[in-house]
């Protein structure tokens, strides 16, 4: 049994270090276990400390124990079960720190590392590990597995390689995502700000009035309870306010935008973007772009600058479209519970023309607006609007009756884009005339006034 002196050790140095019975006394205050690394190098391990680097010879790091390790300052060296043994080291261990700066270390298993006080150094290693600094400025590094970590402090530093697993920050404070780190969640109450990184992050607010902002990469940003302000930035984005009066900015990117409850503003950017202000009157701007637009509320604002794309309305109460807003979509039916932008189910579910010059694929629409299902085509009554239609775009929104009725005025252009079509009689719907037209099982009832 020895006991070795690492302030009187050269640099370099080798041990024949036996973890059963040796013991490593760091005896200036200064040298606290946090300024401690390992490193395993073979059947050797190299242990650095604050000025020197010595080699323990035929040492594995899951044989340490802290009872082999001594600090002057008081704090201590945990690896894995802490015992010289290595059966339970690949379980999920529980690992504890001092008041002081420690070392702790989970190697395999899903550990919990809890540095307590001090300015400590946790080291998760392979498994999914949850690590807590505690007080004071604590360097994590989680490993590979998908790791979280506690934040308290603006010393904190997490550290992750390149794809380890998704891990997770949870912080009580102001906090910008670690590179390799994809998700952040804020904690209490506050009012704090978090900011994601480089990649697809996932960004939770708090019960507090939070600001988000999701940086590059495809991100989903939720506000949580409290009046949260969130910035999409760059990358196609989804962003969920909750409840309370919240403020969302897309930015760059295709992005969906949901305000949930309260009375919330949207604002889109600079591509095509979906539009949910939620409960309450909210006010929705898409910006450039063709954007659609949820309407669930008579008071509900939106507001589109000329040459701001071809932008489509789906209102579920009666709505009077913006100048602007080119495109109301009026699904039919009662529908319990939220109802989805597309339209859908029973009922009979309109599209409707607002403005001049307007030219129309509904084909191209399917996959713009995501249009699954139509009963009727109104151009407006600007007489110089136009619709271009295909047999399969009719196929794919007909409703059960087959019939996608099209209405109009004199002025009004309807163009089958195929071949095929062949005309039958005339029908009368409630007073109107409409010729039929028909391709197949496609068949279109076209208004008599725009032939």
């Amino acid at each position: 049994m020895a006991t070795y002196d690492f302030g009187a050790l050269a640099d370099q140095q080798t041990l024949a270090f036996a973890p059963a019975q040796d013991t490593l006394w760091f005896g200036d205050p200064a040298w606290g276990a946090a300024a401690v690394a390992l490193g395993q190098a073979g059947r050797d391990l190299w242990l650095s400390g604050p000025d020197k680097t010595i080699v323990l010879a035929r040492t594995q790091a899951a044989n340490l124990a802290s009872a082999h390790f001594g600090f002057a300052d008081g704090s201590h060296l945990l690896v894995g079960d802490d015992t010289p043994g290595t059966a339970l080291d690949n379980a999920a261990n529980l690992l504890t720190g001092t008041g002081q700066g420690d070392y702790l270390e989970g190697l395999g298993g899903n550990d919990t590392l809890d540095g307590g006080g001090g300015n400590d150094r946790l080291i998760g290693d392979r498994g999914n590990d949850r690590l807590d600094g505690g007080t004071g400025a604590d360097l994590m590094l989680g490993g590979v597995g998908n790791d979280s970590y506690v934040v308290d402090d603006p010393g904190d530093t997490v550290l992750e390689n390149p794809g380890d697993g998704l891990d997770t920050v949870q912080s009580w404070i102001d906090y910008t995502l670690a590179p390799e780190v994809e998700r952040l969640a804020l904690l209490g109450n506050g009012t704090l700000a978090g900011h994601g990184n480089t990649l697809d992050n996932r960004l939770t607010g708090n019960a507090g009035d939070n600001a988000l902002w999701g940086g590059d990469g495809d991100d989903t940003l939720l506000g949580g309870s409290g009046s949260d302000t969130l910035y999409g930035e760059a990358g196609g984005d989804f962003l969920y306010g909750g409840s309370g009066n919240d403020t969302l900015y897309g930015g760059d990117g295709w992005n969906e935008l949901h305000g949930g409850g309260g009375r919330d503003a949207l604002y889109g950017g600079a591509d095509s973007d979906l539009m949910d202000g939620g409960a309450g009157i909210d006010t929705m701007a898409g910006g450039d772009g063709n954007d659609l637009y949820k309407v669930d509320n008579p008071r509900d604002q939106i507001d589109e600058a000329p040459g701001g794309g071809d932008d489509m309305a789906v209102s579920t109460v009666p709505y009077t479209l913006p100048p602007n807003v080119e495109y109301l979509l009026l699904p039919g039916g009662d529908r319990p519970g939220t109802v989805p932008l597309q339209a859908e189910a029973a009922g009979s579910d309109t599209l409707i023309f607002n403005g001049h010059g307007l030219n129309l694929d509904l084909g191209a629409a399917i996959a713009e607006y995501g249009l699954v299902r139509l009963d009727a085509i109104d151009l407006g009554d600007a007489a110089d609007n136009r619709l271009n239609l295909d047999r399969q775009a009719v196929l794919d929104l007909a409703p059960a009756s087959g019939i996608l009725r099209i209405d109009g005025a004199a002025g009004d252009t309807l163009h089958f884009s195929d071949g095929g079509w062949v005309e039958g009689g005339s029908v009368t719907l409630l007073g109107t005339a409409y010729h039929s037209f028909a391709n197949g099982p496609a068949q279109v009832w076209v208004n008599a006034d725009l032939l």
